[in-house]
C-alpha cells in the first residue's frame, strides 16, 4: 500500500508550532510504512531571494531553516512548492532553501514538481492585482531556471507539475 498525504504549509496561514503539531499526528496516525509520504504544497513566503539566512522569513516563527525541515528536512517531506508569482520571486525563495540543504544538511533537495494557480485565476481578479498569475508551463520554467543557476541545486527538478483550479 502506498500513502500520500498533501499539506498547503505557509507562513501566512499558519504557524510553525501549529505545523509541527500537524507533522506529530501524521506521524502518529499514519504509522511508518515504507511508501509512507506527505507532499508540502505551500510557501516559503518572505524568506530571502538573494541568500541562505537565519533570519524570520514571517510571523508565527518561519524561517529558511524551518520551511526546509517540514518540505525536505522531515523523514517523509517532498517538496511541491506554489510558484504564483509572475516575477519569479517564489522560484527564488524555494532556490534558497534548497542551496541551504546543501550546504548545511549536505542533501540535494529534490522538488517533486510545482504548483501553479492559472485556473483559479480565471475566477478571481486577486491574481492580477498581486501578479500571481503563473501558468503551469511558467511556473515549472521559473523553479526550474533558478535551481540550475547554482550547481549545488541543479537538476533537482522532478518533471510533475499542477495547476489549481475551481470546480462548479
Amino acid at each position: 500500500v502506498d500513502l500520500l498525504a498533501a499539506n498547503d504549509i505557509e507562513a501566512d496561514f499558519g504557524t510553525y508550532a501549529s505545523t509541527q503539531a500537524w507533522l506529530a499526528g501524521f506521524d502518529m496516525g499514519a504509522g511508518s510504512p515504507p511508501s509512507l509520504a506527505y507532499l508540502n504544497f505551500g510557501t516559503a513566503q518572505g524568506c530571502s531571494t538573494t541568500e541562505v539566512s537565519d533570519a524570520l522569513c514571517a510571523l508565527g516563527g518561519w524561517t529558511q531553516e524551518r520551511v526546509w525541515e517540514v518540505s525536505w528536512g522531515h523523514h517523509v517531506a517532498l517538496p511541491f512548492p506554489e510558484i504564483y508569482r509572475e516575477d519569479g520571486t517564489n522560484a527564488a525563495q524555494w532556490q534558497k532553501v534548497a542551496l541551504r540543504s546543501a550546504l548545511l544538511h549536505a542533501s540535494k533537495m529534490i522538488f517533486s514538481g510545482t504548483l501553479s494557480q492559472d485556473a483559479a485565476c480565471d475566477y478571481t481578479q486577486d491574481c492580477d492585482i498581486d501578479q500571481t498569475h503563473n501558468s503551469m508551463v511558467t511556473a515549472w520554467q521559473q523553479l526550474r531556471f533558478v535551481l540550475n543557476s547554482d550547481p549545488q541545486t541543479a537538476n533537482s527538478l522532478q518533471s510533475s507539475a499542477s495547476d489549481m483550479g475551481w470546480l462548479e
